[in-house]
């Protein structure tokens, strides 16, 4: 169990659970090995987020960056991303290796995770916060809550 409380929690496609805690880390709960609990530390701050890739890496997010991982390998494979000017608030994992990130910046941001070391392109740059909640609607269109509304942006 995390050492503080748990700000976010995702069922992954093998049937475990990954959670993001106040405690900096990232825990992989398996139901069936309960004393078996994988640990992702290497976050320095609160993590506020984590979700699956369409690959099987989990990603996790807070003030520190974003973290791609591996359950397997957890610290020892991973890619640290950093890009928002601060805390990065949610995390919407796209095909063809893509990442969008939205922060309490104002930033949404698109991720190339094939080539991580290139700086990501920024698809929304506003005054406040753009909200965790973010949706794609069937039309393409990717819809986000703001501080002052919602934003609404496409894919380059």
């Amino acid at each position: 169990a995390h050492g503080s409380g748990v700000n976010d929690v995702v069922a992954l496609v093998s049937g475990l659970v990954a959670s993001a805690g106040q405690d900096m880390t990232v825990r992989i709960l398996d139901f069936d090995n309960p004393d078996q609990i994988p640990v992702f530390d290497l976050h320095t701050a609160p993590v506020d987020v984590v979700i699956e890739l369409p690959d099987g890496r989990i990603a996790s997010a807070g003030s520190d960056g974003i973290y791609i991982y591996t359950v397997e390998g957890l610290a020892q494979d991973h890619i640290r991303l950093n890009g928002q000017r601060s805390r990065t608030i949610s995390l919407v994992a796209l095909s063809n290796d893509r990442l969008i990130s939205t922060g309490d910046d104002g930033r949404v941001r698109l991720w190339d995770l094939t080539s991580p070391e290139s700086e990501p392109t920024t698809l929304v740059d506003i005054p406040g916060i753009v909200n965790p909640h973010l949706i794609q609607a069937g039309n393409g269109l990717f819809v986000a809550g703001a501080a002052r509304g919602y934003v609404v942006f496409t894919l380059p």
